[in-house]
């Protein structure tokens, strides 16, 4: 049965929302309780390649709002972060699934993530809510602990799916149950142990609300089979972050915390 335009689109979220993918965030197995048990034990990682993802691009803009549009911010951000990491770790190949204001499907950006080589996948984006109150920088894992709010902004960050030609593209097909499947919670509690401490640097590093790391049904994340984290960089619809959004300077202090993140998620897997 085909799906047209919002029904389309809600049935994609609620479905993404609904996906078993672990046990990690079944009863009892909350993100406090995956990074108390990572602080307990560890596997170890090597990162070598990581992907960074600027959100949107092309004909789909993101959100807007304060004469900015979210997918030049996320641009923005990345490069920044790609020149940050190159400086850093000149060991670790940086990539991105766009470096000019292409439009990239999401099912291509999963793809491109889920190359054998890659460690780390990293997307970017801007947020945007009715409430111009509301204000800070959160970063997401994929999971099933959601509020009406995290629904609202999964589901405005899915709407590209609505001008991608998904002709050779089926999300429900068995291959994406197999993907969805491979996820192992090994790779799930990772993504939260990088958010974790991007969240940390974010806090320490700019002057942002740190809104802390939360779940929610983001399809960029759902078919990803490394660590991932979606970023929300500040909302394009608060006038003081908008403000900072504008300013390089804050997009630099934006970017330093995330590649802080990386660094000390770097180092806590990194064998002996």
């Amino acid at each position: 049965m085909k799906l047209l335009g919002k029904y389309k689109l809600l049935v994609l979220t609620i479905a993404v929302l609904l996906a078993p993918l672990t046990k990690s965030f079944s009863t009892g197995n909350s993100i406090n309780d995956v990074l108390h048990r990572l602080s307990v034990s560890k596997s170890q990682d090597n990162v070598k390649v990581i992907l960074i993802d600027p959100g949107h691009g092309g004909k789909d803009v993101g959100c807007s709002g304060h004469k900015l549009l979210e997918k030049d911010i996320a641009l923005e951000i990345a490069l920044k972060i790609g020149t940050l990491l190159n400086e850093r770790f000149p060991e670790i190949e940086v990539r991105f699934t766009r470096t000019t204001d292409i439009f990239i499907p999401l099912h291509e950006r999963v793809s491109m993530a889920n190359k054998e080589d890659v460690d780390l996948f990293i997307s970017l984006h801007c947020n945007a809510i009715r409430n111009p109150q509301a204000h800070g920088i959160e970063s997401y894992v994929m999971g099933m602990e959601t509020s009406q709010e995290n629904m609202d902004i999964a589901k405005r960050e899915n709407e590209v799916i609505l001008l991608e030609d998904l002709s050779s593209f089926d999300p429900y097909s068995d291959e994406g149950h197999i993907m969805i499947a491979m996820m192992q919670q090994n790779t799930l509690e990772k993504s939260i142990k990088l958010a974790d401490f991007t969240q940390q640097s974010i806090s320490g590093h700019t002057t942002f609300r740190d809104r802390g790391v939360k779940q929610a049904g983001f399809v960029v994340l759902r078919k990803v089979l490394v660590p991932s984290i979606l970023v929300e960089a500040g909302f394009i619809s608060n006038p003081e972050d908008a403000k900072k959004l504008k300013d390089h300077k804050e997009q630099n202090k934006i970017a330093h915390s995330i590649v802080s993140g990386i660094g000390k998620y770097v180092a806590y897997y990194a064998a002996p």
